[in-house]
């Protein structure tokens, strides 16, 4: 099947120029198609994502959702 061959691990392909071009954010980190530089950059923020990062930040997160629900009149259960 082509979804296990492009989905996953061992396959180290770059992204296509031509189609992230056309989002005209040439040097972002969703734009990157090199797969090595892809690969660097997301080493340098993963850490950000871990299970541990995220509950860390979780107050925060909920800090704002309080403030958005009050800011429209409801309550927060």
């Amino acid at each position: 099947m082509v979804y296990n061959e492009i989905y996953n691990g061992q396959n180290k392909w770059d992204k296509d120029y031509e189609y992230y071009r056309t989002f005209d954010v040439d040097g972002s980190f969703f734009a990157q198609t090199d797969y090595i530089k892809s690969k660097h950059g997301r080493s340098l923020i993963s850490n950000l994502f871990s299970k541990r990062a995220i509950l860390e930040l979780q107050h925060l997160v909920r800090g704002r959702v309080r403030s958005i629900v009050s800011a429209l009149g409801m309550s927060v259960a």
